[in-house]
């Protein structure tokens, strides 16, 4: 639902890492730096506790998130081997730059979001109207 613009808990994971970095700097916010994380899922799965045959067959990436605003930091204290990275997009490294880069291998909305929408999202921007 997260893709039609509907706020929801649930949130996907790629194991593309250019797609995560695509998503990080696809709107860039003035004076917050873009993030990427990095996560090993057995690492997550066993930590929580459930499983469903179910998602490892159809090699399913999502988590679902309840009130602790920054959870990911709340498990890493209590973990003392924790296998989730926060990589912060320093301002010299220029989002606009990677996101064009991106583009240059493929990566970019209309491919992404293989519709009407993500091409006009693509054109709008190519064209700044």
């Amino acid at each position: 639902m997260q893709h039609y613009g509907t706020p929801t808990r649930l949130l996907d994971w790629t194991e593309v890492s250019p797609i995560a970095l695509f998503f990080a700097v696809r709107n860039p916010k003035s004076g917050i730096k873009p993030v990427v994380w990095v996560m090993n899922p057995g690492w997550l799965n066993k930590l929580s506790m459930r499983f469903d045959i179910r998602i490892q067959v159809q090699l399913s990436c999502f988590t679902i998130h309840g009130y602790i605003e920054d959870g990911f930091k709340e498990m890493v204290k209590q973990e003392n081997n924790s296998m989730i990275a926060k990589l912060i997009i320093e301002s010299g490294s220029a989002p606009g730059k990677i996101k064009y880069d991106l583009g240059t291998m493929g990566i970019r909305e209309s491919t992404l979001f293989p519709d009407p929408v993500g091409l006009s999202r693509e054109l709008k921007e190519e064209y700044e109207v």
